[in-house]
């Protein structure tokens, strides 16, 4: 069983300039060697890394891979480097209900005025629920960024929060 502050692998979501977004592992062997050398919201070159399939029940995003680090690794910082912050993949009550709850990919979404970063779309008991991930999803309230507002302003009047539980 997990540890608080032994965890059994590190989860990353990684995202380059054009919003394109990336799952990442760091193995518990691993943890040590990079524990502290990466911080979120900051820009890095990475090589010596593994690229496997990226399949199993809590994938962070859509990518058809993942990264793995490894003993041969190396990151380094990027100063100066304009990144998206948040990565978001904004979807609306109905575009989560139209999921199924399938299993397999956990969401951005933004509701009137919350953000849920890695939360999971289940199916329970004839409801579509967002369910958070342990020590994964992060809730952002009153978010003030652009994908927000954008959104937002496509959406307008069209908010109304139907029968889509939070567990």
């Amino acid at each position: 069983m997990e540890q608080p502050g032994n965890p059994f692998a590190i989860e990353m979501v990684m995202i380059d300039a054009q919003g394109g977004k990336i799952q990442a592992t760091i193995h518990k062997p691993m943890i040590r060697k990079f524990r502290g050398a990466l911080v979120e919201g900051r820009v890095y070159r990475m090589i010596f890394f593994g690229v496997v399939k990226n399949i199993g029940s809590y994938r962070a995003c859509r990518h058809e891979f993942k990264l793995l680090f490894h003993g041969r690794t190396r990151v380094a910082e990027c100063k100066g480097v304009p990144i998206p912050m948040y990565g978001l993949s904004l979807m609306t009550t109905e575009d989560i209900k139209n999921t199924g709850g399938r299993p397999g990919y956990l969401f951005g979404n933004e509701l009137p005025v919350v953000v849920v970063q890695l939360g999971r779309v289940k199916s329970y008991k004839g409801d579509i629920t967002i369910q958070n991930v342990v020590n994964t999803t992060k809730i952002i309230w009153n978010p003030d960024i652009p994908e927000v507002q954008s959104f937002k302003n496509r959406y307008g009047c069209c908010f109304k929060l139907d029968k889509v539980g939070v567990s």
